[in-house]
């Protein structure tokens, strides 16, 4: 099956009268990308009725429509036909199969259509930079970095690509297979950790809290299977942070999540988690990322998930290893939420009772009572309120130990 994305630009010619009229100067200028003696063209392009590909550093004037091939990485433009006048301005992203447009594709039930409506306000310069900078990013073959050359421009478009890709648009064409595939090549296979880093970024950008977007990559890619196995490899610590950025996004819905626990995604994110010396940043996402998506998640898909982390959790604070009061906080916050949610899959160790009684003890004997609190008085306020509450109070037995009479009631047995 082809499946091929389609950019397309409208722009009503009324719109742009003043733009879109070139002076002789101007179309007799060219471009010899191979110098004099080479080929030349135009600088600007020179459209007709048909498709035409753009040829590089040529500019578009406004009025035009302009559309990316993500098959072959080119951009294409003509003139606005009657049929092309849908809107004064705007955008329409098209997926193309067959050669025929559809206007929806299948949900993660396989059968539930996304409905976007494209934001009229992107200007076409915006359009003009995501389609160059993208077409660059599908053009680069290569996963290794050349001698001498410390992949400046695969940097630079990446980076433009992860301001853009927040933009729900831009971030429908991102997760389109054929792109969303090329940019987890790089965030797992490039030998440069910048590269990847970027990558991962690009692709948490485009996810994130964007439904169209997962609706399109996560049902015909192993997104989140590769992005598993790219954290279990993953050396760099910053590549690390970024790939579970990528997963915190793509994680959600109910194919996300089956490809998280087929590929052992846990017990990845727990190795990590409890690495030496420990990472506490990471070990924050982490929280977030259980917070987030083990927490809220079916009972019997995650129920052992569930355990482990809680233990996980329990004994990380008990221990007093983790240095970052952010962490602290964070992991604190998913054990709760555990605790609360899922009690019979997350048993309360003698071992924490005793260190919260401890800590609450401490944070009651020392607050200042004042309304702003800093982020150590936060954490001992969340211990303090929870531990009754959520955890239990570890001398409530004694409430049912029995209780010796007193002296006259024995008097009154004889």
């Amino acid at each position: 099956m082809r499946l091929q994305l389609l950019l397309i630009v409208c722009t009503a010619l009324a719109s742009y009268n003043a733009c879109a009229l070139q002076s002789e100067s101007d179309t007799e200028k060219v471009i010899c990308p191979h110098g004099p003696a080479g080929e030349c063209y135009s600088k600007v392009f020179q459209p007709s009725g048909e498709w035409e590909n753009v040829r590089l550093g040529q500019e578009i004037t406004a009025g035009l429509h302009v559309r990316m091939n993500l098959e072959t990485g080119e951009r294409e433009a003509k003139l606005l036909s009657p049929d092309d006048a849908i809107e004064n301005a705007g955008v329409q992203v098209v997926l193309v199969e067959n050669g025929s447009p559809i206007t929806s594709h299948d949900g993660e039930s396989g059968n539930v259509p996304y409905s976007h409506k494209p934001n009229p306000y992107l200007t076409q310069a915006e359009h003009v930079e995501f389609g160059d900078n993208l077409a660059y990013v599908l053009s680069h073959t290569k996963i290794k970095t050349e001698i001498g050359n410390h992949d400046g421009t695969l940097v630079a478009a990446l980076q433009n690509l992860e301001e853009l890709a927040h933009e729900i648009d831009f971030g429908l064409a991102l997760a389109e297979p054929a792109v969303a595939n090329k940019l987890m090549t790089l965030a797992e296979s490039h030998d440069n950790a910048l590269v990847r880093s970027l990558a991962a970024r690009v692709i948490g950008s485009a996810l994130r809290n964007n439904g169209p977007a997962l609706s399109v990559a996560m049902p015909v890619t192993n997104l989140v299977s590769r992005l598993v196995d790219a954290l279990s490899t993953e050396a760099d610590r910053g590549t690390r942070l970024r790939l579970m950025f990528a997963l915190s996004s793509a994680v959600h819905g109910r194919s996300g999540q089956t490809q998280f626990y087929n590929r052992h995604g846990g017990e990845v994110l727990r190795r990590h988690f409890d690495a030496d010396p420990a990472d506490q940043e990471f070990m924050a996402r982490c929280a977030t990322f259980v917070e987030d998506v083990v927490a809220t998640g079916s009972p019997t898909t995650a129920q052992a998930e569930l355990g482990r982390w809680c233990s996980a959790f329990q004994d990380k604070l008990s221990s007093d290893v983790i240095t970052s009061v952010d962490a602290r906080i964070k992991v604190f916050s998913s054990l709760r939420q555990l605790r609360s949610l899922h009690a019979a899959y997350c048993p309360v160790q003698d071992s924490f009772l005793a260190w919260i009684a401890a800590k609450a003890d401490a944070w009651s004997s020392s607050t200042t009572g004042t309304a702003e609190l800093d982020q150590e008085q936060e954490f001992g306020a969340r211990i303090a309120e929870a531990r009754h509450v959520i955890f239990g109070n570890r001398k409530a037995g004694r409430k049912q130990e029995p209780q010796p009479k007193p002296e006259h009631e024995h008097e009154h047995e004889l």
